[in-house]
C-alpha cells in the first residue's frame, strides 16, 4: 500500500497549505472539523481500551474494579501520547496533550473509573463530550515544524 494509503495524523492548518504551496510538495486541504476530530482521538488506542476496560468489567471481582479501570485510564493516557508521537509521527505537543484530554473525556463519558467514585453523575460525560467536540475548535495550532 505504501505511502499513498497513509493518513497523515498530524493537523493541517492552512499556514501549513501556504507554506506547501511554495515548494515542490503537493498541497493538501486544511483539515475540516470532522478531520481534526479524527486526528485529535486515535482510534486504534481507543479500541484498545474499550476492549480492556470489557475484559476488566466481566472479570475483575468488585474489590479490585475500581483499581483496574484507574490503571487502565492512566495507562491508556500514557499510551495515547507515546503512540501520537511514535507511532502517528504527531508533531505538535498541543495535538498530543488534546489527545490524551479527548481519551479522559471519553472515558469520563462512558463512566467506567468514574462511576466508581463518590462524586461522579452520568450527565458531566453526556456534558463534557460535546463541550470537548466544540472546544477543539478554538485550539489555534501554529504551523508544522519545517522537518514536517
Amino acid at each position: 500500500m505504501g505511502d499513498a494509503m497513509k493518513f497523515d495524523r498530524n493537523i493541517v492548518t492552512e499556514v501549513d497549505t501556504a507554506r506547501f504551496r511554495s515548494t515542490a510538495t503537493p498541497v493538501p486541504s486544511a483539515d475540516d472539523y470532522l478531520t481534526k476530530l479524527l486526528k485529535y482521538v486515535p482510534l486504534e488506542v481507543l479500541g484498545i481500551y474499550l476492549f480492556l476496560a470489557t475484559l476488566i468489567k466481566q472479570n475483575v471481582g468488585v474489590s479490585g474494579f475500581s483499581s483496574w479501570l484507574l490503571g487502565l485510564l492512566v495507562f491508556t493516557v500514557i499510551v495515547t501520547c507515546l503512540y501520537d508521537y511514535f507511532v502517528l509521527g504527531v508533531k505538535r505537543s498541543v495535538q498530543i496533550v488534546m489527545s490524551a484530554v479527548g481519551i479522559g473525556v471519553y472515558v469520563l463519558a462512558s463512566g467506567d473509573w468514574f462511576a466508581t467514585t463518590s462524586w461522579y453523575h452520568p450527565w458531566y460525560g453526556t456534558a463534557f463530550l460535546p463541550i470537548y467536540g466544540l472546544l477543539i475548535q478554538f485550539i489555534k495550532l501554529g504551523p508544522l515544524p519545517e522537518n514536517s
